[in-house]
């Protein structure tokens, strides 16, 4: 997986320097992430100077205490953009987004396990900065609201994570990218 990433990511910088045209795509991934063992790839299209969609992926796997977790989201996400002087993908924006997350986890000390399905969405405010046209870096924050369900191997179990799993919660992150 890192490999990949980073032949993706080593590819695309060669390229965007024989790009002529106005530079509108950003590839990135979070800087903030690594510390939760996720792989994150986004993929950003500026629209016009205001407007741009993004497209996120992320999957993670590691344990934590007695519990196995493992799973993906994907986010898509409108950000529009709020400076007059620059231009999507440059400057400060707010997003509204919807996200998808399905994660396994298992009980290392019972062997049981849970799929937890989440469906929500919220909206950031940020800032992107683009530099020597094609270097990104961004930060954001915001609420994020999910609605879970989950089910299990055993009928009869529940786990403690159910009643505090959904309601509001924060997103945040901090995205390095390649603009091409």
């Amino acid at each position: 997986m890192k490999k990949i990433l980073f032949s993706l990511l080593a590819g695309l910088l060669l390229t965007s320097g024989l790009l002529n045209a106005q530079k509108t795509n950003v590839v990135k991934t979070s800087l903030t992430s690594i510390f939760l063992k996720t792989y994150v790839l986004d993929y950003e299209k500026a629209f016009n100077e205001d407007m741009s969609g993004q497209l996120g992926f992320y999957y993670t796997g590691y344990s934590f205490l007695d519990v196995k977790f493992s799973g993906f989201a994907i986010t898509p996400e409108f950000r529009y953009y709020l400076s007059d002087e620059k231009t999507a993908p440059n400057g400060a924006f707010i997003a509204p987004y919807f996200r998808y997350q399905n994660f396994t986890l298992e009980d290392a000390s019972t062997s049981e396990t849970a799929t937890f399905t989440g469906i929500g969405g919220g909206i950031l405010i940020g800032a992107q900065r683009v530099f020597k046209d094609v270097i990104t870096l961004s930060a954001f924050i915001g609420p994020s609201y999910i609605s879970p369900s989950v089910t299990y191997d055993n009928p009869n179990t529940t786990w403690e994570f159910e009643r505090g799993s959904g309601g509001v919660w924060a997103r945040a992150g901090i995205n390095v990218g390649i603009v091409f």
